[in-house]
């Protein structure tokens, strides 16, 4: 299934979690760059982060607001607070997007060797970003995630149409939004 296309509620849930992996796998190899600072960079790695980076980010980005937010406004249309962490989700994304932009600039100068980044101000700004996307992860794994996942379940049970959704004022145990 193309990232970006109109699926199966199962299909379009796995997606997300691939793009989920990927992030996480970012975020492990961004981690073991702040780790080897500054006596031990692997240049191929920083290279490499430097260039697939804003493209991972991109990827998965595009993919949850074009795919995965507009069913999730669709199955909880009434629900503000969905609506409201939608909204927060994609100013995240603004941040996420510009910031990653930044670690690999620095990324790239560490892999050429060019420039004199300063070892402790890079890794202070690896762990800043790699924490807070694996936070932002976390946290479309509970609740998008899970909400989404409830539906799923609920359309193979057949308690729920293809339109419906559990009850957005749901309890952990049904897996509704609140359940987290």
């Amino acid at each position: 299934m193309p990232e970006n296309a109109a699926g199966a509620p199962g299909d379009i849930l796995q997606v997300m979690e691939s793009h989920h992996r990927r992030l996480l796998q970012l975020c492990d190899r961004l981690e073991r760059v702040a780790d080897g600072l500054p006596d031990d960079v692997d240049v191929k790695l920083c290279l490499r982060l430097a260039r697939t980076l804003p493209d991972i980010l991109e990827a998965s980005h595009r993919f949850e607001e074009e795919v995965f937010f507009p069913r999730m406004r669709a199955l909880y249309d009434a629900d503000l607070l969905v609506a409201s962490n939608l909204a927060r989700l994609r100013g995240e994304h603004r941040e996420d997007q510009s910031f990653g932009t930044e670690v690999a600039e620095v990324l790239l100068d560490w892999g050429l060797c060019a420039g004199q980044h300063d070892a402790e101000a890079t890794g202070y700004m690896l762990r800043g970003f790699f924490e807070s996307m694996r936070r932002h992860v976390a946290f479309e794994q509970a609740y998008l995630v899970a909400s989404y996942r409830a539906h799923v379940n609920a359309l193979a049970a057949g308690t729920a149409s293809e339109n419906g959704a559990p009850p957005a004022n749901g309890s952990a145990e049904d897996g509704g939004p609140s359940a987290t």
